[in-house]
């Protein structure tokens, strides 16, 4: 950030996401404010400013830096890394300290819970607690927290680059293929603090099954009845990375479902069993949305009269419901990470839409609407075909 970068954000003043301290001694409030800000949507803290915006600058001595960066460190939990940097501005020293958006929210401060309110720190209500509590411990922010065994070199590199140029091309990821394999991954929130993420793992390793074997992979199978599970004409279990497990499971299903070619038209065209968009769909979200330290696979089932598309996860209730998916809805991915790195090559959507792009495709071809069904932590997904 530039001088008149810099000079353009303290004119904005006090808001929902920046907070003006006079100096390090309101470091209880800096802490608070830095929760607030993990809790809600991120935010910045300068310290040396007035709350008008007039910088009064600080002493800022490396010692400076490092106690408030132990305070932060100490007094919340879970544990918290922001950005905290010394600054000059007008020939005055200011800290200034960035805190992104956190996936392991809520975060507790002094063992109270804070949420940013326009420009002010609020206490929130033990109702919001448990509701972010809750989203926590069913899988939020899994895929950001850092394997401990892991390293890069599990990592297919290979795999990884071919992502990148596709991601380059289908949304402008932008990403610089001169870089260094580590700085990338960074920037993707694959790798941080020399460790990569459970996300890169499940989504580029050469072995995922070498650490979350009986968690991550996807059965198919092809039915003769309309239920049971003893007769079955084909079946398939994909154990690749992510990315190929979608593209297995979803080769499965339209390999055993009908097509029919219909060539006494100029161009010849293809008639499905099923819309192929809610297949897609269904497929992409078994995978985005599953809970990952679940043991279990994710199933897909070929039946006569339906598709049922199964994996373990959960809802994010009240903000999602069964209800609120055929409609418009917040976007709301256990895997913030797997699914922005879906999203870069166009198989994912961040406007919680898709649920309702399947419902409106199934009712423009005349087939049954979509169910979602959520029971004992497991979510199906089920399409109809017309013989129902």
């Amino acid at each position: 950030m530039n001088e008149s970068e810099f000079k353009n954000l303290i004119e904005k003043g006090e808001s929902d996401s920046l907070e003006f301290k006079r100096s390090t001694s309101d470091w209880r409030g800096i802490i608070e404010s830095v929760c607030a800000f993990a809790n809600s949507n991120g935010g910045i803290v300068i310290i040396g400013l007035k709350g008008s915006g007039e910088v009064i600058g600080q002493q800022v001595t490396d010692d400076t830096l490092k106690n408030l960066v132990n305070g932060i460190a100490l007094n919340l939990e879970p544990k918290v890394y922001p950005v905290v940097r010394k600054l000059e501005y007008e020939g005055k020293h200011l800290i200034y300290i960035q805190m992104e958006d956190s996936p392991l929210k809520p975060h507790i401060a002094f063992g109270r819970f804070f949420l940013r309110v326009g420009p002010t720190n609020q206490r929130a209500s033990q109702e919001e607690y448990k509701i972010m509590l809750s989203e926590r411990l069913n899988g939020y922010g899994f895929d950001h927290m850092l394997h401990e065994e892991a390293t890069v070199e599990d990592l297919d590199m290979e795999e990884f680059f071919s992502y990148l140029e596709k991601g380059n091309q289908q949304r402008s990821l932008n990403a610089n293929l001169q870089e260094s394999a580590d700085s990338i991954l960074e920037k993707l929130g694959l790798l941080r603090d020399g460790k990569i993420t459970n996300s890169a793992i499940l989504l580029f390793g050469k072995e995922p099954q070498k650490y979350f074997l009986g968690h991550f992979e996807v059965k198919c199978a092809l039915f003769k009845d309309k239920s049971g599970y003893n007769e079955f004409l084909s079946e398939k279990e994909f154990s690749g990375n992510l990315i190929q497990n979608f593209k297995d499971t979803y080769s499965f299903v339209l390999k055993h479902i009908d097509r029919t070619l219909i060539k006494d038209v100029p161009e010849r065209k293809e008639i499905w069993e099923y819309p192929l968009f809610p297949i897609q769909e269904a497929i992409v979200n078994m995978i985005v949305h599953r809970d990952y330290r679940v043991s279990g696979k994710s199933y897909v089932e070929i039946r006569p009269d339906r598709l049922e598309f199964k994996n373990p996860g959960h809802l994010f209730k009240p903000a999602i419901t069964i209800e609120k998916l055929k409609k418009s809805h917040p976007s709301r991915p256990g895997n913030k990470i797997i699914a922005q790195c879906f999203y870069w090559i166009k198989l994912f959507e961040n406007w919680g839409s898709g649920t309702v792009a399947m419902v409106e495709r199934m009712k423009e071809k005349s087939f049954p609407e979509p169910e979602f069904i959520h029971e004992d932590g497991v979510f199906t997904v089920l399409l109809r075909n017309k013989s129902c």
